[in-house]
């Protein structure tokens, strides 16, 4: 979570949101977009990451022929 928000917030900066003010819709839909976008990202690539580390040692991986 800190990561995601480490990325997301100089993102945020860089599309024009501003955390008081009003907002420009182009930096709203960028807001929503980063907000669950990055998290799900990043959450997706440790899912993966347990996966892999979690398979049967002995699981050989498949080659096409």
């Amino acid at each position: 979570m800190a990561i995601s928000a480490g990325v997301v917030l100089p993102l945020l900066a860089r599309a024009g949101s501003a955390p008081s003010g009003s907002q420009d819709p182009a930096a709203l839909d960028a807001l929503a977009m980063l907000y669950a976008l990055v998290p799900c990202g990043l959450k997706a690539g440790a899912l993966t990451l347990l996966l892999l580390a979690f398979r049967a040692p002995d699981a050989q991986p498949q080659t096409i022929q």
